[in-house]
């Protein structure tokens, strides 16, 4: 932004030249109805569970009562059987189609039932109608059978937003009232409304309700007060009758049109209406985030600002959630949206103004370090020169086992999108313990503590990370057995040592990485983790760092491939006092086996192995058979050459 000095230097001016320019774009925007759709997408999500009227219960025609009765549509006998257990209900509902005769006698029936009983709505369909955004005018209209004439009706129809949700409902179309209001009006007399078409404000998911399959119903007989004196609503809940639709609340599953009514009712009945913030309030609100986020950008320290402008953040969806509860709907679109692009907008010219190097830092290490370290780079940018040091670190490795084969069983939509969800968890859990994300090598990790901010517990950090990674993993495949995805299995490696650290690369395009046989070590524990089957392998460097804070079990003495000094390996188990005695005990047999492995005394360490039943001693006791038919070196130290990388 090219202006000129007396006007940069007027901070004032700034504030307000960069503020309007916000407010009008997104004045503009709003005026336009742009982002309405996330509008109402991002309110849905701002129901919560509510107690259902328990003088409301649904009759459910469902799959147990279609099993039991025979195929739909059903005789209208069994509606009539229905009608005399519910004649001491408050209202019946009826969300059942009666617009085509039957037989008339059975019909005749019917009807001189529910005009006896008194309390029965039945329904009215409009077939043809014209939709604006304030009101609906219907056209054509189902009405029910001539022996149904003088049941009260009221019409069914239930209308979907865009993205197939149903959010509103009307009230009242022309001269017809909807089948919710006249069950309501049928219960309690005259209902007040703030419009002919509300918002519905669901109580939670499908299934809310207290209900009863139709069937039970009917063999209720000696139980049939249990319809007294309530609103009783009979309806199609069956999948496949195909009268649902989804509802905010709807969590994946689709809601039952009989469902939706009594969300209606109860809305109506406890008079908990939902009410849009007024136009000219969300005005007042774009103008005045804008002007403030701005100035608190140009004004105050970009650390001090940012907390400021989180906190307001925050707080507008705090008290959009706290007022949604009150009945009223902030618009959570362009308030939030205004913080963001002021804030934007005014770090963007700050940036301008305050050279290059910090830009490059940021630019460098967004992607792969916490908060924290870009902090401490964005004040030290020669920290990003180009170049490296040597540091001491500790590097991880971590790969998802068997991933070529898991990878098959998805499709690439599918595999990318697990990709990514995996990745972004993992990614979490080391950024949050000061980790830096080196690089993702397809499905494999690589990431390092103690660098480029000096960190004396880079190990006990690093150690943090990959359990709290094993256990987000159990979380992950929780979820991916629900949606019935192939179990994932990962191994961690952790090594420290020196390495080399900083940027690699060209002038104009280079990354920010370690380099090191401390690396390639890393690399090679976590090779090895799926040949102990266990989770986690640290190097002997990283457990004489935790070790007082860390259970490790000694798992073996090797020479990994490409190197030809061994050294030991071990298991990380958990934090110390996180680990049962169980546990323990289980590690100290173990090490009584690994112990007389190492001293050849074969037959003593298969019998000791024998005792622990986890998978890790059993290639132990294949390895002892193997070395008692052919014996190593007296001086053997029981090393073991690994050939794999």
């Amino acid at each position: 932004m090219n202006l000129p000095k007396n006007i940069r230097s007027n901070k004032l001016y700034v504030i307000i030249s960069l503020g309007l320019v916000i407010f009008i774009f997104l004045t503009l925007f709003f005026s336009l109805h742009v982002f309405e759709g996330w509008q109402l997408k991002l309110s849905d999500t701002l129901f919560t569970e509510k107690q259902p009227l328990n003088s409301m219960i649904i009759i459910g025609i469902d799959d147990k009562s279609l099993q039991e009765i025979g195929r739909w549509p059903w005789p209208r006998e069994k509606f009539i059987e229905i009608l005399k257990i519910l004649d001491k209900s408050t209202v019946v509902g009826f969300d059942v189609a009666m617009f085509e005769p039957y037989n008339k006698a059975v019909d005749t029936k019917l009807g001189e039932l529910m005009r006896n009983i008194n309390n029965t709505i039945i329904p009215i369909e409009f077939t043809s109608f014209k939709k604006n955004k304030n009101s609906i005018i219907g056209e054509k209209i189902l009405t029910p059978i001539e022996e149904l004439f003088e049941v009260e009706t009221g019409f069914v129809n239930i209308f979907t937003d865009d993205d197939a949700v149903t959010r509103f409902i009307p009230l009242v179309i022309g001269d017809k009232k909807s089948f919710s209001l006249k069950i309501s009006e049928k219960a309690v007399g005259t209902i007040s409304y703030p419009s002919e078409i509300i918002r519905i404000n669901y109580i939670g998911k499908p299934g809310s309700f207290e209900y009863i399959s139709f069937t039970d119903a009917l063999n209720s007989l000696d139980d049939k007060n249990i319809f007294d004196n309530k609103i009783v609503l009979i309806g199609a809940t069956a999948p496949d009758l195909h009268d649902d639709s989804f509802v905010p609340t709807s969590a994946g599953t689709a809601m039952s049109g009989v469902e939706i009514q009594a969300n209606v009712i109860q809305t109506l009945l406890t008079k908990n209406f939902l009410v849009d913030q007024p136009k000219y309030l969300v005005m007042v609100s774009i103008l005045f985030f804008s002007l403030l986020i701005t100035g608190l950008v140009i004004l105050l320290h970009l650390r001090w600002a940012s907390i400021l402008s989180l906190a307001l953040f925050i707080g507008y969806l705090i008290l959009a959630f706290l007022t949604f509860k009150q009945g009223i709907i902030l618009n959570i679109i362009y308030p939030p949206l205004t913080i963001l692009a002021s804030y934007t907008v005014a770090v963007s010219y700050s940036y301008v103004s305050e050279g290059k190097e910090k830009r490059k830092a940021l630019k460098t290490l967004r992607q792969y370090v916490s908060r924290e370290v870009i902090q401490e780079i964005l004040e030290n940018p020669d920290k990003l020169k180009l170049g490296g040091e040597k540091k001491d670190i500790t590097v991880m490795f971590s790969d998802i086992r068997g991933f070529t084969s898991f990878s098959e069983k998805l499709k690439p939509e599918k595999l990318v999108g697990f990709l990514n969800e995996y990745l972004t968890e993992m990614s979490e859990i080391i950024l949050d313990d000061k980790g830096v994300i080196d690089k993702y090598i397809g499905d494999a990790i690589m990431a390092f503590w103690g660098a480029p901010l000096e960190n004396k517990h880079h190990s006990r950090d690093a150690c943090r990370s990959a359990l709290k990674m094993i256990d987000k993993l159990k979380e992950i495949q929780q979820n991916f057995k629900k949606r019935n995805l192939p179990e994932i299995n990962i191994g961690i490696g952790l090594n420290s040592g020196e390495a080399v650290i900083g940027n690699m690369g060209s002038s104009k395009r280079f990354d920010y990485t370690a380099m090191g046989d401390t690396v390639n070590i890393s690399s090679r524990l976590e090779s090895l983790t799926k040949q102990y089957n266990v989770k986690i392998i640290i190097s002997q460097t990283t457990y004489r760092e935790i070790n007082e804070e860390f259970v490790c079990r000694e798992l073996d003495f090797v020479n990994v491939k490409g190197k030809n000094k061994p050294i030991k390996i071990y298991e990380l188990v958990g934090e110390k006092d996180k680990v049962s005695k169980k546990t323990l005990d289980a590690i100290a047999d173990f090490e009584k086996g690994l112990s007389l492995y190492r001293k050849q005394q074969w037959d003593k360490a298969i019998k000791q192995f024998e005792c622990c039943p986890e998978e890790t001693a059993k290639i132990f006791i294949d390895r002892c058979k193997f070395l008692k038919k052919d014996p190593p070196e007296e001086s053997w130290l029981g090393v073991w050459q690994w050939k794999i990388k």
